[in-house]
């Protein structure tokens, strides 16, 4: 899934949290994923769980269709851009009310890009 989305090690890691060396334990089945990894894996690439889990039924959520390429563009460059602007330590380092903010914020973006991405 990771070569198909054409995401490196890293970039799957700023996405899940997950070490690269833990990602390429995984990818050459030298170590099982736990729960929370599989459910991150299914998050960012947009497959689904029971797909991940046994490699039966329909392998995208949404009509067996790959998740819109553009959203997914999108989630990795907020990403980069909260870690690059220091937002992601800002968020670590916030109080709640300072964290609610933040996520306020992105979802404020997200919903912007939602309502553009549906006008194209």
């Amino acid at each position: 899934m990771r070569l198909e989305s054409e995401k490196r090690l890293k970039d799957v890691s700023d996405l899940t949290g997950i070490a690269i060396s833990s990602l390429s334990r995984i990818e050459s089945n030298e170590v099982q994923p736990d729960a929370s990894d599989v459910n991150a894996f299914c998050r960012i690439f947009g497959v689904a769980h029971k797909w991940l889990c046994t490699g039966s039924g329909m392998k995208y959520e949404a009509d067996g269709e790959k998740p819109d390429e553009g959203l997914a563009g999108l989630a990795n460059e907020l990403a980069q851009a909260l870690r690059s602007a220091g937002l992601a330590d800002e968020y670590i380092l916030s109080s709640d009310e300072g964290r609610e903010k933040i996520i306020s914020d992105v979802k404020s973006l997200i919903a912007a890009y939602r309502q553009i991405m549906r006008r194209h």
